[in-house]
């Protein structure tokens, strides 16, 4: 399971080891917990400084700013990698280079629905979570209609379900981009 810095907690990934669940993601460095000799550690850019316990890797590792994660499914080795436009191979740390490729999508999907947002200022958690999952599946459907090559951006066919849900329901024949909807 990979997470962002929101979820990831010590008792959380000590909580999913001891389920047998393997789990890595970024964390707050001032998450309660989180060593704070990795913190105070000033490393150079594309260094890395790690912490483990017996189930645990802590990590400190410096790119443009300084990136702490938390992981129970990677050890502490390093992967080469080549920068564009460096002369040599470089390392980075496998928990890094993983996160990256595994959580792309989940970043892509909340830079696409930030404008789109529904989630206002209220005490009550709940109220924002089913909106919050309504807004996912949309995305979600807006991917599968992309790739059957769709040719609306995500606010026309968002605008389209909501005009299709709230009017004259289409026929089966019908499709989202047709003029009748």
């Amino acid at each position: 399971m990979y997470t962002d810095h929101f979820y990831t907690s010590l008792p959380l990934f000590k909580s999913l080891h001891a389920a047998n669940t393997r789990a890595c993601g970024t964390v707050l460095k001032n998450r309660v917990g989180y060593p704070q000799l990795l913190v105070s550690k000033c490393l150079e850019k594309g260094a890395s400084f790690t912490l483990a316990s017996d189930q645990l890797l802590a990590v400190k590792w410096k790119d443009r700013k300084d990136v702490y994660m938390l992981t129970t499914m990677q050890a502490d080795t390093t992967v080469a990698f080549r920068e564009r436009g460096a002369p040599a191979d470089k390392h980075k740390l496998v928990c890094v280079t993983d996160y990256n490729k595994l959580m792309g999508g989940v970043d892509l999907s909340d830079q696409a629905l930030q404008p789109y947002l529904v989630k206002r200022k209220n005490r009550a958690w709940y109220e924002k979570v089913a909106p919050y999952l309504i807004q996912i599946a949309t995305y979600n459907t807006f991917v599968l209609f992309k790739k059957a090559q769709g040719t609306l951006n995500f606010l026309e066919f968002q605008e389209k379900v909501v005009e299709s849900l709230l009017f004259e329901s289409p026929t089966p024949g019908q499709t989202l981009e047709s003029e009748d909807v």
